[in-house]
């Protein structure tokens, strides 16, 4: 019995010990060691900071640019989890006063100065380029301290070709391209439909002549008189305020060059400024019908774009930016009385008023300059281009074909810069100093040029004398 007792608790040891139990339980005799090393592993691996991306952008006051930025770069962040992105609007930076693109200027001309660079993405547009380069005095300071976009691989792709084509790009930026063309414009001849039908006026969305625009300020006039208002045919900013009248001004004398290549180079020629007399003796038309603002001292630009939208005057002639900054204060339902048309010109031309935009720049000696670079390579995408049409309602530098996006047509702002791509394919232009049409010696007479439109429109002299004052300036 004691033998047969013997080898059947042999045989239980034997089982017991081949048992997968017994194995996890010599497993877990062992896993402590290892768990340890793995421990130990990671508790020396130093966790990584976050990358801090900054931003300085340009949207506030434009719901839907705002809207489209903010999205964005929150969806950015999405793919990019290890990087903090700090977004702050250049209108909310403390710079010691009021906002305004000249202190802008200086507060970066001073950064780059001390080399103590704060921010990775600038706003930069041409006007504070040429405001650092003042500060700097230095035009070519953007070839030292930014990134050229034009080098970066497959970033020719992304740009339509106006963008490399003409040299208005390049040579408003210091030789170099800081950055994708986002953003984009047309001259826009903003009117308030319901007082357009008020006045039976019919009024041309495309086409539109200056014999037209006389004619609307005839029959502006004569409501007025025979209701006794002061409703205004163009509303417009105090003469020593920006304006916004020189866009129609342009406009019409470009069309009257009526060459695109000639109305673009910074030449003066008899030509140039005959079309410049004869712009103005056409404002001395519209003078006789007091087609500003009655009120307008103090007015700045912005002041003036609400005026048409409160039924004081019918037309506002500047970009497609209004429709923005209206939908923001007054909402879209109200916004819409506002209706879109083209610019007068003299004669039809194959070109037109217009342009577009680079938001921003990307310093070269970021720390997080490739970062930076591959958030506004991410704005060139296709879907990016349609979420920014959608949203913003203007043109784009990008190669997105505005036709393309079928049900973006049936917004009527929308459907015009539709109409409006297709018609000049991409053949506008915009100057921005008065070089265009005085030479490159007399660029610094666009304020000059500016006061003497509203001074012809006010009545205070006639057109020959303005001509002659701006001949007396000329180098």
């Amino acid at each position: 019995m004691n033998t047969i007792k013997s080898i059947f608790i042999g045989l239980l040891i034997i089982i017991f010990c081949a048992s997968p139990i017994v194995s996890a339980q010599a497993e877990k005799q062992e896993a402590p060691e290892a768990s340890s090393k793995l421990e130990t592993s990671v508790n020396k691996k130093t966790p990584q900071s976050p990358k801090t991306l900054r931003i300085i952008g340009h949207a506030k006051g434009q719901e839907g640019l705002e809207v489209f930025y903010k999205d964005h770069i929150k969806e950015f962040r999405f793919r990019h989890p290890d990087v903090e992105i700090t977004y702050v609007d250049g209108k909310d930076l403390d710079l010691g006063t009021s906002f305004d693109k000249v202190r802008l200027a200086q507060y970066y001309a001073q950064m780059i100065s001390s080399n103590d660079l704060e921010w990775d993405i600038l706003w930069m547009d041409q006007p504070i380029y040429s405001r650092v380069a003042d500060s700097l005095n230095d035009f070519e300071w953007g070839q030292k301290h930014l990134v050229d976009f034009s080098k970066i691989e497959k970033f020719n792709e992304t740009q339509k070709a106006v963008i490399f084509n003409d040299p208005i790009y390049r040579k408003g930026t210091g030789g170099i391209i800081v950055g994708p063309y986002i953003e984009g414009y047309v001259g826009v001849a903003w009117y308030n439909q319901n007082l357009a039908d008020r006045m039976g006026l019919n009024i041309k969305n495309y086409g539109m002549t200056f014999d037209d625009l006389l004619e609307y300020a005839q029959k502006v006039f004569a409501y007025n008189q025979k209701h006794g208002l002061k409703i205004a045919l163009l509303a417009d900013a105090d003469t020593d305020k920006r304006v916004t009248l020189e866009y129609m001004f342009q406009n019409l004398i470009k069309s009257e060059i009526g060459d695109f290549d000639e109305a673009r180079q910074d030449e003066i020629s008899e030509k140039k400024l005959a079309a410049l007399l004869k712009t103005l003796q056409a404002l001395e038309k519209l003078a006789q019908y007091n087609p500003l603002l009655q009120k307008r001292e103090g007015m700045s630009a912005f002041d003036a774009m609400w005026a048409v939208m409160e039924d004081k005057a019918l037309f506002h002639i500047f970009g497609p930016w209004d429709f923005d900054f209206w939908v923001s204060k007054y909402g879209e339902q109200k916004t819409m009385k506002m209706t879109p048309a083209e610019m007068p010109v003299f004669k039809a031309v194959d070109f037109y008023l217009g342009g577009y935009l680079t938001p921003f720049a990307v310093l070269k000696n970021s720390p997080n300059k490739d970062l930076a670079v591959e958030l506004l390579m991410s704005f060139t995408t296709a879907r990016a281009v349609e979420n920014y049409v959608r949203l913003v309602k203007t043109p784009t530098g990008t190669r997105g074909n505005l036709a393309t996006f079928r049900d973006l047509g049936t917004d009527k702002i929308v459907k015009f810069y539709i109409e409006i791509d297709q018609k000049y394919q991409g053949r506008v232009h915009k100057a921005f100093n008065s070089g265009y049409l005085l030479g490159a010696k007399n660029k610094h007479l666009g304020i000059a040029l500016d006061k003497r439109i509203h001074y012809v429109l006010e009545g205070k002299i006639t057109a020959t004398q303005a001509y002659e004052e701006i001949i007396s300036m000329l180098k």
